[in-house]
């Protein structure tokens, strides 16, 4: 035997569900709503990374094409610095002569600053040989003995 009340039930499970779900959204909105506080940004504090992170980083930079990108870029940093120190130019100067290339007087220097080592895959074991020729480079341009070898 059947009332009447048997076929209503899944109406009202189904307005409870609907219920739920408004409410649910009801709730969301209202957090959205709602101020939120901000919180307080610290300004940058430039860090200096130790002798031991960039010892890893040229560690594996033999195996890993980022790590010798990162190496590159500081070894371009330096070289940005060396060249605003030598001849008296501000950084955004410094930085376009290091770019164009036209500052270098070795070529083996400048084609291992412009080299994509992202692109470059497996492992280069030569790596660190031109890194240590590319830091002798910038060395004897600090010293103005440029296009000299040891």
């Amino acid at each position: 035997m059947t009332t009447g009340w048997t076929g209503l039930l899944p109406v009202f499970g189904r307005l409870a569900l609907v219920a739920v779900i408004v409410a649910a959204a009801a709730s969301a909105l209202v957090a959205r709503l709602k101020k939120r506080t901000t919180r307080p940004v610290k300004s940058a504090v430039p860090q200096r990374r130790s002798l031991a992170e960039l010892a890893t980083l040229v560690e594996r930079s033999t195996e890993r094409p980022y790590s010798r990108d990162l190496c590159v870029e500081r070894l371009r940093a330096l070289a940005r610095d060396t060249v605003a120190l030598s001849r008296g130019l501000d950084d955004a100067a410094a930085r376009e002569a290091v770019e164009e290339g036209g500052w270098a007087a070795e070529p083996e220097l400048l084609a291992f600053l412009t080299e994509d080592y992202l692109g470059s895959k497996g492992r280069d074991d030569l790596f660190t040989a031109r890194l240590a020729e590319a830091l002798d480079a910038i060395e004897r341009i600090q010293s103005g003995t440029e296009g000299e070898k040891r």
